[in-house]
């Protein structure tokens, strides 16, 4: 028969076979339900660390800007093709 773990759900290493596999349970010494590769999971105490390093970061917009006589200027971000007169 064929599991699959819910994104997220907890469950219990009873131990390490062969080629970096988790045998595991569903609950502390409980029956072995299955294996999963040793990337399959994060101890409970670095959880909440490992979702936020996995979080997209935002990009910051750089600011293009040349001179265009005098005191003003004109900008434009790296996402648009829009200048705007200073």
């Amino acid at each position: 028969m064929v599991r699959y773990l819910e994104n997220g759900k907890s469950f219990e290493v009873l131990g390490r076979v062969e080629h970096n596999w988790l045998a595991i349970a569903d609950e502390a010494d409980g029956p072995m339900i299955g294996y999963v590769p040793l990337k399959a999971g994060v101890e409970s105490s670095r959880y909440d660390a490992t979702l936020r390093s996995d979080r997209p970061r935002p990009r910051k917009s750089k600011q293009v800007c040349v001179a265009v006589g005098g005191a003003s200027k004109a900008c434009r971000t790296n996402d648009t093709a829009t200048w705007i007169l200073d």
